[in-house]
């Protein structure tokens, strides 16, 4: 393996303390970490009722029920007995 410049550089600053990254100069105050955890939140799903059986389906999908979208038949669905 070669020794370059950058690994003597590396080497050089992990002998004096390490690497200095940038700090924030204040503490941020509990409201404003609280705003800006106030989008974290989950958000429930939004149902629609399937036009042909009443069941309740995601919106823009195939129901899986019934296999109709749009009020037409879409896919076969295999009724078990």
């Amino acid at each position: 393996m070669k020794n370059n410049n950058f690994d003597n550089i590396y080497i050089s600053l992990k002998l004096k303390g390490g690497i200095k990254v940038a700090q924030p100069k204040r503490r941020w105050s509990k409201a404003r970490t609280g705003d800006r955890r106030s989008t974290w939140k989950l958000e429930e799903q939004n149902l629609s009722t399937c036009s042909h059986c009443h069941e309740t389906v995601r919106p823009h999908t195939v129901c899986s029920n019934c296999g109709y979208y749009d009020g037409k038949e879409v896919v076969s669905v295999k009724k078990e007995a």
